[in-house]
């Protein structure tokens, strides 16, 4: 056990199928819970790692956080197999939270992940209200007109430094992802948003370069949603020269120090209305 977290296995579903990790303060019994949410097929500690250091990091603040296998993936068995996979994610996402609120008395949930982790996050904040706030990393990115004028000279400044032997483009295809995954769409974000909105759920947004062939600006989040009034609960944190799983340690720390800043100044603007 370390000193500043202790951590433990649990198993939780209407069938007992799922297997977490539960990361809990050493010191102190917690006032808010997280859930991380898995990408695709990533087990429980995700890409490099980064969710066990992020649950690790949070502990350290006194957040307690679970993350878990969803069905049929890692250590957790298939026991939906009958069910489409958004719904069977949505009732995996449900029995977290059920797990949590059974367990232990906290002030909240946060919801969050990477890539498609982070957009069945927002779905399911959409719909329970348990759920008092999400981060998302490298969720949904649709193309602005800043976007395009960005992109040009960004492809226009590469093209200059090809001539002068001052770089040297990537195969085609070697960076490839494995995965050919479809973002959710403009008309469900901006639905699932107004609704987090509505109940003054706050939404952190981290973008890296990973995303750079629909983001590549901080201020693009607000450009994507023209008219939509976040009302200051929306924030942004851009990372460009990261790549999307982070592969190095320094990103990774710079990835968990940004959610962490972000959720405990939350947690202090909440104390303070108090």
């Amino acid at each position: 056990m370390n000193k500043g977290f202790r951590e433990s296995v649990c198993r939780f579903g209407e069938r007992g199928h799922l297997t977490g990790i539960l990361t809990e303060p050493a010191d102190a019994a917690p006032r808010l819970a997280a859930i991380l949410v898995t990408a695709g097929l990533q087990p429980k500690f995700g890409p490099f790692r980064i969710y066990a250091q992020l649950a690790r990091r949070l502990a350290q603040d006194g957040v307690l956080t679970l993350r878990f296998d969803l069905d049929g993936i890692g250590d957790s068995g298939r026991g939906r197999a009958d069910m489409p996979l958004r719904a069977r994610t949505e009732a995996d996402l449900r029995s977290a939270l059920d797990y949590l609120s059974e367990h232990f008395s906290v002030d909240g949930v946060v919801l969050g992940g990477l890539c498609s982790g982070a957009e069945d996050s927002l779905r399911m904040a959409e719909l329970d209200t348990r759920v008092t706030a999400v981060f998302m990393i490298d969720p949904f990115g649709y193309r602005t007109g800043g976007w395009w004028w960005r992109n040009l000279l960004r492809r226009a400044a590469k093209r200059a430094l090809r001539m002068l032997k001052l770089w040297t483009p990537v195969p085609a295809g070697a960076s490839a992802p494995l995965i050919d995954y479809k973002h959710m769409g403009p008309e469900e974000s901006r639905r699932a948003l107004l609704e987090l909105v509505r109940r003054r759920v706050p939404a952190h947004f981290i973008y890296t370069g990973g995303m750079r062939d629909c983001y590549n600006h901080e201020r693009q989040l607000w450009k994507m949603f023209p008219g939509l009034d976040f009302k200051g609960l929306a924030t942004v944190d851009y990372f460009p020269q990261t790549g999307h799983t982070q592969v190095l340690e320094s990103d990774r720390r710079m990835v968990v120090e940004a959610i962490a800043r972000r959720i405990e100044s939350r947690r202090s603007s909440a104390k303070d209305r108090m």
